[in-house]
């Protein structure tokens, strides 16, 4: 596999990376407060290009940080999904929010631009709910009222 050789020549060297964007992922990363991981569902995981961005993270990005979880099917197998990047997370010492958002088709309308927009009542609840865990976990790390998080 010739760009898994090559992520891992530079793993953990951002500035031995060949594409510009992926030479930025990593101190992006390191400098958020927090992050979200968003992904389509492909054949019951998350696609293979959110796992070629991480495997572009040196390890320590991630570190102590909140992170939330969206991932979006064709049925609410997209759940499962989330589950395997909480594993993925845990792995990078980060922390994966208890709420996530898993999407379907039927969430989404067409607006007038024919671009579509989350619109069921359900999913712009768990939508809403992964936003304050998120914020809200961020502002406890922050000023050090995170009792019981752990973060080694």
């Amino acid at each position: 596999m010739p760009g898994h050789r090559a992520v891992r020549q530079g793993h953990g060297r951002p500035e031995a990376y060949a594409d510009p964007l992926a030479r930025r992922l990593s101190p992006t990363a390191a400098r958020a407060d927090a992050l979200v991981l968003a992904t389509p569902t492909y054949h019951g995981s998350f696609s293979g290009v959110l796992k070629n961005a991480l495997d572009h993270l040196a390890g320590h990005e991630l570190r102590g940080k909140p992170v939330g979880l969206f991932a979006h099917g064709e049925n609410l197998t997209a759940v499962q999904v989330c589950d395997a990047l909480r594993t993925v997370v845990r792995a990078l010492k980060g922390m994966a929010v208890p709420e996530q958002l898993g999407t379907v088709p039927g969430d989404f309308d067409r607006v007038g631009n024919g671009q579509r927009l989350l619109t069921a009542s359900p999913a712009l609840d768990r939508l809403d709910a992964l936003c304050r865990s998120l914020v809200t976990v961020t502002r406890q790390l922050a000023t050090g009222e995170a009792i019981g998080i752990g973060t080694a």
